[in-house]
């Protein structure tokens, strides 16, 4: 009897029950007592496959533990589902596997397919002791195929270009993987494939969210052409220690966020990275992307051992960008034109800050940079609160542009002397206490010794003398 419809699981089920034996034994009559309706499409135990074998085979392979099928192109949905008995299969010419073909084959341990060029989402899903998948000419893999096959060691695919999302989520034990011609990776593709060693994609251009998200074990990734990081790409990567982007252009939320080891980053044509890209990349020492123009918000936030970054194009830093980066000495941004709020707080180590097209300081941005002895912002017009919070250090200041200061600016900065406001026009001062406790202010609280000035044009000493909020410190300035 030769059938290629689909398969009615609950209804084979029942029948194979009571005819199994009886067709093991060839017993015809057994056989055709079976309920088989080609109208509904009740078929083989296989499901839908395009071959012209007979049913007796088909049923046998529900209780066997190894299945070959040498005429078989095409396997249908859920034609093996559940077979748990099923721990060999071989399908010589098969070239499509369709959706959920081996569904929690919770046995099965080896698979031959040698002409499959396509597989349909969750074919493999719960295939848990599935050792390897090694698929020569397939291009597809649909989403979820290997999903949660913890026992996979290996998966090479050297036609494939495409691996969708969560296509190999879970397999836990994945340590080797072979996708010379993959050109996109989906989302949650290797998901917590925590002992993946190596990820090796020459041809991909894109790497979707979350692809390699808590593969702890990973140490390298080559990705030469690839244009685009996706967020969480890379999150919780531990064990990375380079990353190497040489086209990238766009790096996007979380991509490496704890990457505790990653040392060296290169992405020489980046232009754009978004909001924790590096966050807690506790062991990355330098930061250089040449090209880039936006850091998003906390995008280095926590990168304790960053010394050096260098952004010669970036006009805007975002919200907290490189916060609690303890050991950063120097932060040289020509082209910065915007610097939001707590963007290099408690950079305790910051010695210079070069931000000669920057327009705007957001509240808090050096907040507790100690080691800040001198500023200099000299097209800044506006200054945040809290801007310079305890930089204990700070004793001159330069804002020749500035309008308007906010309050507690300059909130505690011990030792500043000399405070430069020489623009065209009264600076507006926001509260009267933007100077306690630093040798500027008139507070009784500052008791340290030597008193600070605030150098205006001579032109505007009078007015400054009366102006709002800034009467009360008529003493400290000094007209030139």
């Amino acid at each position: 009897m030769a059938l290629d419809k689909l398969i009615d699981s609950n209804r084979l089920d029942a029948a194979l029950t009571a005819t199994a034996n009886a067709i093991r034994d060839k017993d015809p009559n057994a056989a055709a007592s079976i309920p088989w309706d080609l109208d509904t499409g009740f078929a083989s135990a296989i499901g839908n496959i395009s071959t012209g074998s007979g049913a007796e085979d088909e049923l046998i392979a529900r209780t066997v533990s190894t299945y070959e099928n040498s005429t078989a192109t095409n396997i249908g949905e859920y034609a093996f589902y559940s077979y748990s008995s099923l721990s060999t299969v071989s399908f010589p010419v098969c070239t499509n596997i369709e959706s959920s073909a081996f569904y929690s084959c919770t046995n099965l341990l080896t698979v031959n397919f040698p002409a499959c060029m396509s597989i349909g989402y969750n074919a493999f899903q719960g295939c848990f002791n599935l050792l390897s998948a090694s698929f020569p000419v397939c291009t597809n893999i649909e989403s979820s195929a290997f999903y949660s096959c913890s026992n996979l060691t290996a998966a090479s695919f050297p036609a494939c270009t495409n691996v969708g999302s969560n296509a190999f989520y879970g397999c836990f034990n994945l340590t080797t993987i072979n996708f010379p011609t993959c050109t996109s990776i989906g989302s949650y593709a290797f998901y917590s494939c925590s002992n993946l060693l190596t990820a090796s994609f020459p041809a991909c251009t894109n790497v979707g969210s979350y692809a390699f998200d808590r593969c702890v074990n990973l140490t390298t990734i080559n990705f030469p052409i690839c244009t685009s990081v996706g967020s969480a790409a890379f999150y919780g990567c531990s064990s990375l220690s380079t990353a190497s982007f040489p086209v990238c252009t766009s790096i996007e939320n979380s991509a490496f966020y704890n990457c505790f080891n990653l040392t060296t980053i290169s992405f020489p044509v980046c232009t754009n990275i978004k909001s924790y890209a590096f966050h807690s990349c506790y062991s990355l020492t330098t930061a250089s992307f040449p090209d880039c123009t936006s850091i998003g918000d906390y995008g280095f936030d926590n990168c304790s051992n960053l010394t050096t970054a260098s952004f010669p194009a970036c006009t805007n830093i975002g919200n907290a960008a490189f916060r609690s980066c303890s050991n950063l000495t120097i932060a040289s941004f020509p082209a910065c034109t915007s610097i939001k709020s707590y963007a290099f707080d408690s950079c305790y180590s910051l010695t210079t800050a070069s931000f000669p097209a920057c327009t705007t300081i957001g509240s808090c941005v050096f907040y507790d940079c100690f080691s800040l002895t001198a500023v200099s912002f000299p097209v800044c017009t506006i200054i945040g609160s809290l801007a310079f919070h305890e930089c204990s250090n700070l004793s001159t200041a330069s804002f020749p542009a500035c309008t308007t200061i906010q309050s507690s600016a300059f909130f505690k900065c011990y030792r500043l002397l000399s405070l430069y406001l020489m623009g065209s026009s009264v600076v507006r001062l926001m509260s009267s206490s933007v100077f306690v406790s630093t040798p500027i202010s008139t507070y009784t609280t500052y008791t340290s010794g030597e008193y600070g000035s605030i150098y205006v044009p001579a032109s505007l000493l009078a007015d400054y003398k009366i102006a709002t909020n800034w009467s009360r410190y008529s003493s400290r300035f000094v007209g030139i």
